[in-house]
């Protein structure tokens, strides 16, 4: 069956190609109470004859099988109303195909980098938004039809690790000895003293040039550290359900850097400033190694471009990170670009911080870094004393932290309130679980006769309702996939289940009316597949009873 904003926009691109308009028309989902669909372009035709023309030209649209009514507001935007029989025969033909509306004539190969957090420290609060939205990209992008590769890239090489490495060594701390507790408890006291302390900072960076060569006893405590916090690291991610197709970090680019370095001497792309390497833009210069030789994020970051295009074929590279390193990226970009390491696109997705009620990051109640876990087991005592099955516990616990992410735009920062988020009133994680276990409940209790779905004459407004979002799936979907910003099925998802609601509290399903009864039955069913569809995107785990 024809898709109807397919049909709409080539009819509409007629009349505009007849009238010689030099625009394309612009449709979408209203939000104009009693419409479905909305042209947006009638403002901007100036010329009152034309614009006379194409209102003209219209009314076979209007007269159109598919169209209810069709109305023209004097603020310059025709609305258009589908008609009952068209959203029926729709979810009728699609209702067991609707996943393949969605796939893309394009599939392109991409790769996210997200996660990045650093060995030697927990994981706190301020690494769930890049696992969420990276999530959330990642299953959008490969319900399209697309391939996609997720690297969680770690931040595992460097002068965090030189600092614990050297803390340990002049405190005699037997490094293979170390537990992820001890580590925690170093890696802060580390950091602050090459803050303070010139000559600690000094001997850092010698272990930091040591491990850059792969010292032996350096790489070798190196490797210890790395295997007890990437183990800590596996085992958070598996409580929140995150894994990734490629566990690697910084280090793995490390054999990379040396050879680009002399490539990039050689071809006079960069140049030595008083031992550093430094590559020159019209804008700024750009610091490629220190003066003793070290690495900078940058440096592994370039070393990482060259390895991952040796070994895998990307169309476009995305990184999600804090919007606070926007600059860091565009630097990087710009040098990708210039050393001629890749073909690809290159996309910088950053987001806002989690903050407190007060507005300020998330924080333990002594200002410390509140971890992840923290977090986790401060959501779960919220629901434990009301759920015994555990995996339905988890699940919940994760829908929470989950869709008080996605909802919000990425880029916005927003309040975490735990009362409110875990909540089952209002746009919530835990009012769209009740939704799925309302309907889940209404089909698992009734059978479900294998007959064709036809549509009563004594269907009502509700029923209208629920049959109209349902439709909105693929327009939903293809606006997240263009925007790659996951609030828009989040919305859709709070919006389908407040009509579903409607449509259960206002209805009998259930009724002495045979077609009636199988009818909403068969609403309910593809409401419910249409929900566990989102939850997926969002990577939400449904909840069968709650």
């Amino acid at each position: 069956m024809q898709d109807i904003k397919n049909f709409l926009y080539n009819s509409f691109k007629n009349i505009f190609d007849e009238l010689q308009i030099d625009q394309q028309p612009e449709l979408r989902i209203t939000n104009f109470e009693g419409f479905d669909m909305q042209l947006n372009n009638l403002l901007r035709i100036r010329d009152g004859n034309t614009k006379s023309k194409l209102l003209d030209e219209i009314k076979f649209i209007e007269n159109h099988k598919w169209i209810e009514h069709l109305e023209v507001t004097n603020n310059g935007f025709i609305n258009l109303k589908y008609s009952d029989m068209y959203v029926f025969e729709y979810i009728r033909m699609t209702s067991n195909t609707f996943k393949e509306i969605i796939k893309t004539e394009n599939p392109k190969s991409f790769l996210l980098d997200y996660g990045g957090m650093n060995i030697g420290k927990a994981m706190h609060v301020g690494h769930i938004r890049s696992l969420n939205i990276g999530r959330g990209i990642k299953n959008l992008l490969s319900a399209a039809g697309h391939k996609v590769v997720s690297d969680i890239h770690l931040g595992d090489w460097g002068m965090p690790v030189a600092q614990i490495l050297n803390f340990c060594y002049l405190n005699k701390i037997d490094i293979k000895s170390i537990s992820i507790e001890d580590l925690e408890e170093i890696y802060p006291k580390a950091s602050e003293l090459s803050k303070v302390d010139k000559e600690f900072f000094e001997s850092s960076q010698n272990i930091n040039k040591k491990l850059n060569s792969k010292d032996p006893t350096i790489y070798d405590g190196w490797n210890h550290i790395y295997k007890i916090s990437t183990d800590e690291i596996k085992r958070t991610l598996s409580i929140f359900d995150h894994n990734f197709d490629i566990f690697e970090g910084e280090s793995n680019a490390n054999d990379y850097i040396d050879p680009l370095i002399k490539r990039l001497v050689s071809e006079e792309l960069i140049f030595e400033d008083e031992g550093a390497y430094i590559t020159s833009f019209e804008d700024k210069n750009i610091l490629i190694t220190k003066s003793d030789g070290s690495y900078l994020y940058i440096t592994t970051d370039l070393g990482t471009v060259v390895r991952r295009e040796e070994n895998l074929n990307i169309d476009k590279y995305i990184y999600i990170v804090d919007q606070r390193q926007k600059q860091h990226f565009e630097d990087l970009f710009k040098c990708v670009k210039k050393f001629k390491l890749s073909d690809s696109e290159f996309l910088h997705i950053g987001y806002g911080t989690i903050n407190n009620k007060d507005g300020r990051p998330l924080k333990t109640r002594d200002g410390g870094s509140y971890k992840l876990t923290d977090l986790y087991k401060d959501v779960k005592d919220k629901f434990k004393n009301n759920i015994e099955n555990k995996d339905d516990l988890r699940h919940l616990t994760n829908s929470v932290l989950t869709y008080s992410d996605l909802q919000t735009n990425k880029i916005t920062d927003y309040k975490f309130d735990l009362d409110k988020f875990t909540s089952v009133e209002g746009n919530t994680a835990v009012y769209l679980q009740y939704t799925f276990a309302r309907s889940n409940k209404v089909l698992r209790d009734h059978i479900l006769e294998e007959v064709e779905m036809t549509l009563p004459k004594s269907h009502n407004e509700t029923d209208q309702m629920l049959m109209r979002e349902i439709i909105k799936l693929p327009e939903k979907f293809k606006l997240s996939e263009k925007t790659l910003e996951l609030n828009h099925l989040a919305d859709y998802a709070y919006e389908l289940s407040k009509v579903f609601n409607k449509f259960y509290s206002n209805n009998k399903i259930v009724n002495s009316d045979p077609e009636l009864m199988n009818f909403r039955l068969q609403l309910t069913k593809q409401m419910n597949h249409t929900l566990v569809f989102i939850f997926n995107l969002l990577g939400i785990e449904a909840v069968e009873k709650l």
